[in-house]
């Protein structure tokens, strides 16, 4: 039963495999490894931001891959291109191996219009303390007035 889903709930939205590379190579990982390659190049991302800008109304852009911040261009074209170029809000999902630095220009430049978050545990390279740590520390950084005052709890 669908009680809590309604019709002003619902969102268009577009899932976007930024990247078919990821910078883990897990043991149980369901995509085979010969098939975890590819990035886009920069003509690619400016075409695909052209045609996500020519969207009617506002959808959710759900960035994934691979790994969406291992694409070298991730943070330096797609998220502010889609921020700049599009009305859209974003979603990714990765596994957290970001680094603070990475995730805190993230936050900044998708405040107000970040939908989900999804991190992926992946304890053959992260330990589970180091995750949680992480984790709670983005979530203070989201709800943070300004992304700057989540650094002075680190």
């Amino acid at each position: 039963m669908m009680s809590n889903v309604t019709p002003s709930r619902l969102k268009p939205t577009v899932e976007w495999q930024v990247a078919g590379a990821c910078n883990y190579d897990c043991s149980y990982c369901i995509q085979s490894r010969r098939y975890r390659k590819g990035r886009p190049d920069s003509v690619q991302m400016d075409s695909a931001l052209r045609a996500f800008a020519a969207l009617p109304g506002t959808w959710e852009i759900k960035c994934s891959g691979g790994e969406a911040f291992a694409h070298p261009l991730f943070m330096s074209q797609i998220v502010p291109g889609l921020m700049e170029q599009t009305p859209h809000h974003i979603s990714v999902l990765t596994n957290l191996s970001a680094t603070r630095p990475e995730l805190m220009r993230f936050a900044a430049l998708t405040r107000g219009r970040l939908r989900v978050f999804s991190a992926s545990l992946h304890l053959e390279f992260t330990a589970l303390q180091d995750f949680i740590d992480k984790a709670t520390w983005l979530c203070l950084l989201y709800t943070s007035p300004s992304p700057r005052d989540a650094t002075l709890s680190r």
